[in-house]
């Protein structure tokens, strides 16, 4: 993840942001239109993907605010991973019953600009069968259209964005096919900042997210809300296939969608990462970026070695070989570290947040196995698509996808 802000040259630090859904713009794809997903229920009782869900609040209308594209900017710090705080919360986790488990697992959605929290959780078998977290299973993947419409960016013809290279370090990063599968399934993800900054419309998160299923996406729940201040972040733009140097620009935006995440994000993230993650799902929406794009499988508990390649591409904020807007990534090693994560390393900045760990096999399949969060100063930390993740995946995205 990564905050950036035009004119302004102190901001308050952004820490945890948590999952919601904005559905910002219409589900024709017209970003000034009004429509909304359509839902079984009253306002107050809603029915989403068979679960029902009772209203909590109205987000700000300010949602409504276009993307930024002032190139003048400030870089936020994302959060790191503290690895004494993990262990310690980890720990009191395994002494949970599966009813406390549980309550964590009840589903907080956002969807045509309301919050809703799930009136039910998971039954104390599937809380079971989670925690035991045994199966691995694979979802395969579809390139779509674009698997042979290679063509890379013309080159870096903006010298008015050399502000945007970074000289504070040095990365190996290289700029990726951002218009060929499996690039074109990243997506930019950008929106507001927290408070005492919501208003300024200058003032915008960037973030990534990977398409891993017909109506599926898999993003950091941190990008969209901000427990401090128990405040959604207002969606503001979604593309894929983004090159800022493309023109006429090939990305196709997206403005309709839900998000659902563990209500114990909201509560536990000051403690802990492994809430962190996000579904969005773009069911009933005109403008689902998918059948343009493709999707990458996942491959929930993969067994990786101490030497697995992996890689992480997304779009960060400052690079060393790429511009601000570029795809970017590079491959490296990642091996399981503890329960929930995957540690590696491939190097992954602000901008980077949500985007997939991902993996190729022999046949040049590509999955998805978890969720990059934030880095400590010597690894990158990426939550691991387990069974948690999984559940989510299956109850409040597409049921073909998950079966």
């Amino acid at each position: 993840m990564e905050i950036t802000m035009t004119q302004v040259k102190i901001v308050n630090i952004c820490a945890f942001l948590s999952p919601v859904i904005v559905l910002v713009g219409g589900c024709s794809g017209d970003p000034n239109g009004n429509s909304e997903i359509a839902l079984a229920g009253s306002p107050a009782h809603i029915a989403f993907h068979g679960k029902s869900f009772t209203w909590r609040r109205t987000l700000s209308s300010s949602n409504t605010r276009a993307a930024s594209t002032d190139s003048n900017v400030v870089v936020h710090e994302d959060p790191f991973i503290n690895r004494e705080k993990e262990v310690t919360y980890q720990a009191s986790l395994s002494e949970l019953s599966d009813a406390a488990y549980a309550e964590k697992l009840r589903a907080v959605l956002i969807l045509n600009g309301n919050e809703y929290l799930a009136d039910e959780v998971p039954s104390l078998a599937e809380v079971s069968r989670i925690r035991a977290n045994l199966e691995s299973i694979r979802g395969d993947p579809s390139p779509g259209p674009l698997k042979t419409a290679a063509v890379m960016p013309d080159g870096f013809a903006g010298e008015t964005l050399e502000i945007h290279r970074s000289p504070l370090y040095s990365d190996n990063r290289q700029l990726q096919p951002h218009n060929i599968y499996p690039g074109s399934t990243q997506a930019y993800v950008q929106t507001g900042c927290p408070p005492p900054n919501d208003h300024n419309q200058n003032c915008v998160t960037e973030c990534s997210a990977t398409l891993i299923g017909p109506n599926t996406a898999l993003a950091a729940a941190h990008c969209f809300f901000d427990p401090p201040t128990q405040a959604w972040l207002d969606f503001k733009l979604g593309r894929t296939g983004l090159d800022i140097f493309d023109s006429p620009a090939y990305s196709a935006q997206f403005n309709c969608f839900a998000i659902a995440f563990a209500n114990a994000f909201t509560t536990d993230s000051s403690q802990t990462s492994v809430w962190d993650f996000a579904v969005i799902d773009f069911t009933n929406c005109a403008d689902n970026p998918v059948p343009a794009s493709g999707y990458m499988g996942y491959w929930k508990n993969i067994s990786l070695g101490s030497n697995s390649v992996v890689w992480a591409t997304g779009y960060p904020f400052l690079s060393a070989n790429c511009f601000h807007e570029q795809l970017c990534g590079m491959s490296g090693t990642a091996s399981g570290s503890g329960s929930y994560w995957l540690s590696g390393n491939v190097f992954v900045s602000r901008g980077q947040s949500g985007t997939s760990l991902y993996f190729e096999d022999a046949s040049h399949n590509y999955y998805s196995i978890g969720n990059v969060v934030a880095t400590t100063t010597s690894a990158s930390y990426t939550r691991k698509l387990d069974s948690t993740v999984y559940s989510f995946l299956h109850s409040y995205s597409d049921p073909v996808r998950f079966p």
